[in-house]
């Protein structure tokens, strides 16, 4: 007698093999259709094809304004990156620091480029002509995070990564003259002069934290509410919290979407 296992192999009355039963063929069955492309990702790589375009083009205008001005355009390949120094005729780092549109430099943090690596800029030309570059580390040759320029008889340091501006004197001190901030970053906003925490009570905090606390110090003295006149207060748009006890500045702490930063370039703090 013949015997038929699990797998549908067939065995003889002997134990041995014979054959496996066969199938029917699964007419339901069918290959489907290859997938078209993803409609999103054409879109996408429509759009992206269009700005690199348009940023194209715009580099290209900048260019040939730069060339009408009298300056020279130099790119290289080097290691297979592209390296871009903006020059005047003697091969000097130079951009128009007055160029036609006056809003030109509004589109940067800095200055304007005027050397990129791989499109990286690591030098800038600022408003007043002087140009920053930003330096490598002596000990591994990578540029460091940073770059510095001689200003107000100290130095401005401005930290790539966060933008962030510190402003010291000749003795490496916290320090900024003129109602300046010598500390703006996105946490806080600071005012010093020599190192030392000050700020006129009159014209505002001494430090703006990013949820809008704040505190008010003159020559090092941290000043308290209970000394603060209403009226002081009021002007500043200062509120104090009668839960916590600290003072706030209202237009940051009502605002979670508050940049601090910007708020102090444009004078509101």
């Amino acid at each position: 007698m013949s015997t038929v296992d699990a797998s549908g192999a067939i065995h003889g009355s002997d134990g041995k093999f014979a054959g496996h039963i066969a199938s029917e063929p699964a007419s339901s069955v069918a290959l489907a259709e290859p997938l078209a492309p993803n409609a999103r990702e054409a879109e996408i790589k429509t759009v992206l094809e269009r700005v690199h375009t348009t940023v194209q083009a715009r580099v290209q205008s900048l260019y040939a304004a730069h060339e009408a001005a009298g300056g020279r355009v130099d790119i290289d390949t080097v290691r297979g990156e592209e390296h871009v120094r903006w020059t005047d005729t003697d091969g000097n780092l130079w951009r128009q620091t007055t160029p036609a549109d006056p809003d030109a430099f509004d589109d940067y943090d800095i200055g304007l480029p005027v050397e990129t690596f791989d499109r990286q800029p690591t030098a800038w030309i600022m408003r007043d002509g002087a140009v920053v570059r930003q330096e490598t580390d002596p000990r591994t040759g990578a540029l460091m995070p940073f770059i510095t320029n001689a200003a107000e008889g100290g130095t401005h340091t401005r930290y790539l990564a966060s933008n962030a501006d510190e402003f010291t004197d000749s003795d490496g001190k916290f320090h900024r003259s003129g109602g300046k901030a010598a500390w703006i970053s996105a946490d806080s906003v600071e005012w010093y002069e020599h190192g030392v925490s000050h700020r006129d009570r009159s014209d505002g905090p001494q430090q703006i934290d990013a949820d809008g606390q704040c505190s008010y110090y003159e020559l090092g003295h941290y000043i308290p509410a209970s000394e603060l006149a209403p009226d002081l207060l009021a002007r500043h748009g200062v509120r104090l919290d009668p839960q916590d006890g600290n003072l706030y500045v209202e237009a940051v702490a009502d605002d979670p979407d508050c940049d601090l930063m910007n708020m102090y370039a444009e004078g509101d703090l």
